[in-house]
C-alpha cells in the first residue's frame, strides 16, 4: 500500500474510490488537492499511536484490529481475508461459545491479526501493547532498536546516524527522535517522537 502526504497538514492520506482519506478514514481535513508529489511520497507504515485502548475484552480488540487493518492493506487480499473474518466473528459474536471456539477466535486474534498488523509498523516499532498500559493496543517505537541502530550505525555529524539499514536517525539536543528515509537526497520523515 503506498500513502501520500498531504503538503498542507503534513497527514497521511491514502486513495480510497478516488478519493484522498485519512487513516481513519475520514475526508483530509485540507480536501483532495493539497497533495505532494504523490509518485515520490510513499510511506507504507501505520501511523505511531493507539488503535484500541481501554479493553481485552476479544470481540471489542478483533473489531478495532480489523478496521486498522483494512485501513492499511490496500489490495492486500489475505489482509482482507483476515479482516473480514473477524468482522463476521464479531457479527456473530456469542458470549456461550464453547472453549474450543473461543481458542480458534484467540489465535485468529493474538496470531493472524497481530502478524498482519506488525506488516504495517513503521521501522524501529511494533505493533502490541503499550509497554506502561496494556490495555492500549497499538503502533509503539520500540527504544531497545533505536539503541542498537545508532550504536552500530554510521555517526554522519553530532546530532545524525545513517543506520545499517539506511535509515537516518536524528536526535536533537533535547531528546527528540526522528527517522527520515534516506532512499534518496530528500530525506522523507517516517516518524517523530519528543
Amino acid at each position: 500500500m503506498s500513502l501520500t502526504i498531504c503538503k498542507f497538514c503534513g497527514e497521511r492520506i491514502r486513495k480510497v474510490d478516488n478519493i484522498y482519506v485519512d487513516m481513519t478514514g475520514g475526508d483530509c481535513c485540507c480536501g483532495t488537492d493539497n497533495l505532494e508529489n504523490e509518485n515520490e511520497m510513499h510511506l507504507p507504515y501505520a501511523k505511531l499511536g493507539s488503535i484500541s485502548h481501554g479493553t481485552l475484552r476479544t470481540e471489542h480488540l478483533l473489531d478495532a484490529f480489523a478496521n486498522h487493518l483494512l485501513l492499511l492493506c490496500g489490495d492486500n487480499k489475505e489482509h482482507k481475508k483476515i479482516a473480514e473474518e473477524a468482522y463476521e466473528i464479531v457479527k456473530n459474536w456469542d458470549d456461550s461459545w464453547d472453549a474450543d471456539k473461543l481458542q480458534d477466535i484467540e489465535e485468529l486474534l493474538w496470531v493472524d491479526l497481530f502478524e498482519a498488523l506488525q506488516e504495517y509498523a513503521p521501522p524501529y516499532s511494533y505493533f502490541g501493547s503499550h509497554i506502561g498500559d496494556g490495555s492500549d493496543y497499538g503502533f509503539w517505537i520500540c527504544g531497545e532498536t533505536i539503541e542498537e541502530a545508532i550504536r552500530g550505525g554510521e555517526r554522519l555529524d553530532p546530532e545524525n546516524v545513517k543506520t545499517e539499514e539506511g535509515y537516518i536517525i536524528h536526535v536533537n539536543e533535547r531528546g527528540n527522535v526522528t527517522l527520515y528515509s534516506s532512499d534518496n537526497e530528500d530525506r522523507v520523515e517516517i516518524w517523530s517522537i519528543v
